[in-house]
């Protein structure tokens, strides 16, 4: 089995769920390393982190007010292994986000 390095990039500016790192294709796993979140904006932002699994939703983190500029990263394995599993960002203030996240998938 060998692994292939990837990575999702997506800016965020409304406040519904947002994909940030999309499902696998079927028969993969995606092993999600690092997603890096990053306030873009001139006001604090809230927001969570979420794995949404096939509409069943688990909070990975939330932060209540990212500063203007500051940047944040979650930095553990999240594996997503079903092709209606994916992680989303949820913000629930103003503000502008950007999350970089990088993966590996092995099929």
């Amino acid at each position: 089995m060998s692994f292939l390095p990837g990575g999702q990039e997506t800016t965020i500016t409304g406040t519904a769920a947002a994909t940030v790192v999309s499902s696998p294709a079927a028969s993969t796993q995606r092993m999600v390393k690092t997603i890096r979140i990053t306030n873009v904006s001139g006001v604090a932002v809230a927001y969570t982190l979420q794995v949404n699994k096939a509409a069943a939703i688990f909070e990975l983190g939330r932060e209540a007010a990212l500063a203007a500029g500051a940047t944040t990263s979650i930095d553990r394995v999240v594996v997503l292994d079903a092709t209606d599993e994916s992680i989303e960002v949820v913000k629930t203030t103003a503000g502008e986000l950007d999350v970089v996240a990088a993966y590996a998938d092995r099929s």
